[in-house]
């Protein structure tokens, strides 16, 4: 749906102004950039309309940790493929080679610790 894919461009876009990483948003703002887009002052962020947005934000490289309706006051959104997301992912789905990623993540941090805070080069 079209509001959605406004509010994750909305989301990316601020992200790309910082070539930020990761950003943080409180879940009040984010209702209200969905209220913006719906041009709508009365909408709620009901289930459908925040998966909707987590889809968008997924199709433009944008993951959400925790997930929107998991999130408390705060929600906060990773750059997929940067060492951050490497992260976050490895520890939120152990599995036989995680362990394996997350030492290798965290040697190449030990090595460079400014590599979490960097974007992936554009591809």
């Amino acid at each position: 749906m079209e509001v959605f894919r406004k509010v994750a461009k909305e989301i990316k876009y601020r992200m790309d102004q910082g070539n930020y990483s990761f950003i943080t948003i409180q879940y009040s703002e984010l209702q209200l950039m969905y209220r913006t887009a719906a041009q709508d002052d009365s909408i709620r962020l009901a289930k459908s309309a925040r998966e909707g947005i987590q889809e968008a934000l997924s199709d433009l490289g944008v993951r959400v940790f925790p997930s929107i309706d998991e999130a408390g006051e705060c929600v906060r959104f990773f750059r997929s493929g940067t060492v951050l997301w490497d992260i976050v992912s490895s520890l939120r789905y152990p599995n036989s080679t995680s362990d394996g990623e997350l030492k290798r993540l965290i040697k190449r941090i030990k090595e460079d610790p400014l590599v979490v805070l960097i974007m992936p080069p554009a591809s």
